[in-house]
């Protein structure tokens, strides 16, 4: 099963996969050996206060994340006024 969770990390945790992991775990309140695999599907920057990251994860559930595919197709932000 995927399941789809949001977080909030500081900057120095953002790489670290055995953080989120268990940060996932926590939120879904299940065991350490449920979660297979965290793949981060979105990530944003709210810097109001002290800068953190709002994480949008899928947390694979007793579940391989072999077929799962992440794609990017980020568009150029140019301005074309001349």
């Amino acid at each position: 099963m995927i399941k789809e969770i949001d977080l909030s990390v500081t900057p120095d945790f953002i790489h670290n996969y055995d953080f989120l992991k268990n940060q996932a775990v926590k939120k879904l309140h299940l065991n350490v050996n449920e979660i297979n695999s965290v793949a981060i599907l979105k990530r944003s920057i709210d810097s109001r206060k002290k800068p953190v990251f709002r994480l949008k994860l899928n947390v694979f559930i007793n579940e391989n994340p072999k077929d799962y595919k992440t794609e990017f197709n980020f568009t150029p932000v140019k301005s074309d006024k001349k």
